[in-house]
């Protein structure tokens, strides 16, 4: 098990741990849906208080990715930058102190999988960009099919804010602005997202999801713009 720490306030240990556990249970269902690529497996992260200025990050694994942890760090760091919580991340505490790999950009998860479905998208985000994505279906979703849709643009969100950073930013400096979710007649979902500061990494680990689920979608195609 891997074991990351967060330094607070201890006035503040209430809110900063609700946060804390709010970013373990949206990255730990970015690993279950399939954001990080097949690389990635899905594990159980937990959270623990271990004194009323510290918090605890288990990762119930042997190893994690280091673009991976860069993102976990990132989405910590981003309630100090974003939210103003008096919280700082500490990294690997515990016996892999030091063993563990160096943080790597969001770029390293940047695999082109093998995709069943048309995909246009942009190159580059920028800065402060208005993102569109429309995805098309052969057939119009039922309640569980719209829930997985629901679940994948709530978690990319999560991401972004603070976890994927433009370069040269640094971790917690990534964020989007407004969403807001559109249903086009009966097989056409558009996701609109304004205010996007984030790596053009964002889109990859998309495509993960997307490719992941694709046959339980039916997705025939989907297109990008910045």
């Amino acid at each position: 098990m891997l074991t990351f720490s967060v330094a607070t306030r201890a006035d503040a240990s209430v809110v900063v741990l609700d946060f804390v556990r709010g970013v373990a249970r949206d990255f730990a269902r970015a690993m279950l849906l399939g954001f990080f690529g097949p690389g990635v497996a899905a594990v159980p992260i937990t959270v623990q208080p271990a004194s009323p200025t510290l918090v605890l990050i288990h990762v119930h694994a042997d190893a994690i990715h280091p673009a991976a942890l860069r993102i976990l760090r990132g989405m910590c760091e981003w309630g100090r930058l974003a939210r103003d919580l008096p919280l700082q991340w500490l990294g690997a505490s515990g016996p892999q102190t030091g063993a563990t790999a160096p943080e790597e950009t969001a770029s390293a998860l940047a695999a082109k999988p093998p995709q069943a479905f048309v995909l246009q998208r942009p190159d580059f985000v920028g800065f402060g960009e208005q993102l569109v994505v429309v995805l098309n279906l052969d057939a119009p979703p039922d309640d569980q099919q719209s829930a997985l849709l629901d679940a994948g643009f709530e978690c990319w969100i999560a991401l972004m804010q603070g976890g994927l950073p433009p370069e040269p930013y640094l971790p917690g400096e990534s964020t989007v602005g407004a969403t807001q979710t559109i249903r086009i007649g009966s097989t056409t979902c558009q996701w609109f997202l304004e205010g996007v500061i984030a790596h053009e990494a964002c889109l990859d680990l998309l495509t993960h999801f997307l490719v992941a689920h694709a046959d339980a979608l039916l997705i025939r195609d989907v297109e990008i713009e910045a």
